[in-house]
């Protein structure tokens, strides 16, 4: 029994480490995209420097449901 936990923490180290390319590409394009959109739509109505807080909060609301363990 103990050889069959041991060998499914190891199988599940590998998947986590193993997806970390593709979470990574994933997170950098949703961050370009939320950044981007978040200019078109606060051009002329806020300061753009409010764009880093509304860009870094809706990136952790989106991806915060990835990292938990």
């Amino acid at each position: 029994m103990a050889h069959l936990v041991s060998r499914t923490l190891d199988q599940a180290t590998a998947v986590g480490y193993g997806s970390l390319f593709i979470v990574l590409l994933v997170a950098g394009f949703a961050g370009a995209v939320t950044s981007l959109q978040t200019g078109y739509q606060f051009t002329g109505t806020l300061p753009l420097y409010y764009a880093g807080a509304v860009i870094s909060e809706s990136m952790i609301l989106e991806l915060g449901p990835c990292s938990r363990r």
